[in-house]
């Protein structure tokens, strides 16, 4: 089967998706741990603290800062978790282009979560 992979934007991290990270993802535990040390770092939220947390806030998950690094991780662990396709191509809405670029191989998952980490740091910090 040959599939098209389209990445996601802003605001598809919803209260139904709190605890999909932990629960979908578990064999991603250590790609998680590296995104959360240059979380850490900078002083921001874990994704496991963010994911993990007990109910959903639109203030505290839709911050630019939070939203990008929580719907990255999410849609990279989709792509890495696929099976029995072929990924004919990849392509991202708005914040989700930025994804793409990792899910398509141009940059790794690492460098892609520091480009989309940034972009939802830069855009929060112009509120």
């Amino acid at each position: 089967m040959r599939v098209v992979v389209v990445c996601p934007g802003r605001g598809t991290y919803t209260r139904t998706e709190l605890g999909s990270l932990s629960h979908l993802h578990p064999d991603k535990a250590d790609l998680f741990a590296r995104f959360d040390a240059r979380r850490r770092a900078l002083g921001q939220d874990t994704l496991a603290d963010l994911d993990g947390a007990a109910s959903y806030s639109v203030a505290r998950h839709t911050r630019g800062d939070n939203a990008s690094a929580l719907i990255y991780a999410a849609s990279l662990a989709d792509v890495l978790s696929l099976r029995g396709v072929e990924v004919v191509a990849v392509t991202g809405n708005s914040m989700g282009w930025y994804t793409a670029l990792a899910c398509g191989g141009a940059l790794t998952a690492d460098d892609g979560f520091h480009v989309v980490n940034t972009m939802g740091t830069l855009m929060q910090g112009a509120l």
